[in-house]
């Protein structure tokens, strides 16, 4: 199966404590897919091959980590939204701006 959407880059931040105590912000940029690819997506643990189209280029990755950090709540029930992670070098590029993402799930 194959998904294809349009989606926004968004930034997350992870806070760590270093050695000396202090909070260290380190960001991560994600792409999150619509809720109704929920029940696909929640037996996957590795995405084969995503590709993400910008207006400038063409970036490929291969088995992308799928794992999810929010949930809708429907009634009694929670639905995981599922995110993968983007490398820092893209993310920085695309942070806040739509891109076609195309990803293939075996």
């Amino acid at each position: 199966m194959i998904i294809k959407e349009e989606l926004k880059v968004r930034v997350k931040y992870n806070v760590k404590v270093n050695s000396k105590g202090e909070k260290i912000k380190y960001p991560y940029y994600i792409v999150t897919f619509p809720i109704e690819y929920s029940n696909i997506l929640k037996e996957r643990k590795i995405l084969k091959n995503v590709t993400i189209i910008t207006d400038e280029e063409k970036i490929e990755l291969s088995n992308v980590k799928i794992f999810s950090l929010e949930y809708y709540k429907k009634g009694e029930e929670k639905i995981p939204y599922f995110s993968i992670s983007i490398p820092k070098e893209i993310g920085e590029k695309l942070v806040g701006k739509k891109v076609l993402v195309i990803a293939e799930i075996e």
